[in-house]
């Protein structure tokens, strides 16, 4: 039939020519294109390996093809890295390969673009011969989608996994977006870190965040919430709190003085292993010193280091000032009346006077920072004819504990 102008209004059905032969076209009269698919025996196999055996493909030319898949699967572990899709441009040299440690009995799926015109796989078994193998190579033209997880999948090193580049953007309260940035370090300007499963008990009012802050050697550490009061802010002095933790300690001495006396306490520090800049080292212990003397009347009250004693004395008892840290046992050797061959470096004098303390009372101004594996001395005179009533208090508390 033709139209008014001889042109035919229909026509037969046109003829097509495809990868698998000639064909008719069938209504609605559309071009049918197939771009076939390809198996590459050359690196397929099923044939088990042996201890240590390799399975070694040939180079097959991805040209006409735009993915790679392969799949394996095997009942013994490869060796380390064993998988490995190898990348040519001549067909001869390698010039890269992608590698995988595949587990035994866990079959995994990989798929590549052809990263050079050749590719080939090699497969080197483990220690354990295999009853159970299967590598199948698939050559695709078109895009097919890459293997992929379930959401609920451990992801283990071994996966593949494509490179994406995203921009995070978020939602302010006032319904615009906005970029989420990141600092110099390349961090998140704001990180929280969660105390519990759940972020509020609030409906998101108050977030559950631990707050952090930086001592003097750029070290970070949370700020500490007292467990006896219920995660309430230690705003106590330090010194208060160790008594709270069982780490301070105290003893006292009393003695009367006659004319010119001298009472000598010997206080012995235990070798820890402080080396270097003490505050780089967290978990050393060290004893934080304080001592008050109050006499009767004048007398003159020395400290000494790196003390040398022929006889220790007579022990003084220490006690822990937390009665219930029955196992918190960080006591100094303290003694009365030792045998001093030489006093050492002298670190401090004070001279008092009647009903006076060396040192106040509600104060750690005058607090000393022991010298590890150190002998210190104590010595009171007497400087009065008079006899001279002396009452020594001595406390100190370690950080860290035990």
């Amino acid at each position: 039939m033709e139209n008014k102008f001889g042109i035919p209004t229909s026509i037969g059905p046109p003829t097509y020519i495809s990868t698998v032969g000639e064909g008719t076209l069938e209504a609605p009269h559309a071009l049918n294109v197939n771009l076939e698919g390809h198996i590459c025996d050359e690196n397929t196999t099923t044939e088990n390996l042996g201890s240590g055996e390799t399975f070694t493909g040939n180079w097959q030319d991805t040209l006409n093809y735009g993915v790679i898949t392969v799949g394996i699967k095997s009942d013994t572990d490869s060796a380390t890295d064993g998988l490995k899709v190898q990348w040519s441009s001549d067909g001869v040299n390698v010039c890269e390969q992608d590698v995988f440690t595949i587990l035994s009995n866990q079959g995994k799926v990989f798929s590549f673009g052809p990263a050079r015109r050749y590719v080939r796989v090699l497969y080197v078994n483990g220690t354990s011969a295999q009853t159970s193998f299967n590598i199948e190579t698939r050559l695709s033209k078109v895009y097919v989608k890459p293997s992929s997880h379930r959401i609920n999948d451990p992801i283990v090193a071994e996966d593949d996994a494509e490179l994406m580049k995203s921009v995070i953007t978020g939602q302010k309260p006032d319904d615009t977006f906005d970029n989420v940035q990141i600092t110099q370090g390349g961090n998140f300007k704001i990180s929280l870190e969660e105390l519990e499963n759940d972020v509020s008990e609030d409906s998101n009012t108050t977030l559950r965040t631990t707050t952090i802050v930086e001592d003097e050697y750029g070290n970070v550490t949370r700020i500490l919430g007292d467990n006896i009061f219920k995660g309430a802010l230690i705003t106590i002095p330090v010194e208060h709190h160790e008594i709270h933790c069982g780490d301070s300690y105290e003893f006292g001495h009393i003695a009367d003085l006659g004319n010119g006396g001298v009472l000598d306490v010997l206080i012995i520090v235990p070798n820890e292993g402080v080396t270097g800049e003490p505050g780089l080292q967290q978990d050393v212990k060290q004893y934080h010193f304080k001592g008050r003397v109050v006499s009767e009347f004048e007398a003159n009250v020395q400290f000494y280091e790196d003390t040398e004693v022929s006889d220790n004395g007579t022990g003084i008892n220490v006690y822990n000032r937390n009665r219930n840290a029955s196992d918190y046992t960080d006591f100094l050797g303290v003694y009365h009346t030792p045998t001093v061959t030489s006093a050492g470096t002298l670190l401090e004098t004070n001279r008092i006077g009647s009903a006076r303390s060396s040192g106040g009372q509600a104060t750690r101004a005058d607090e000393w920072i022991l010298k590890d594996n150190t002998i210190y001395l104590l010595r009171i005179t007497n400087n009065v004819t008079t006899d001279n009533y002396i009452d020594v208090h001595i406390d100190y508390y370690v950080h860290p504990g035990i």
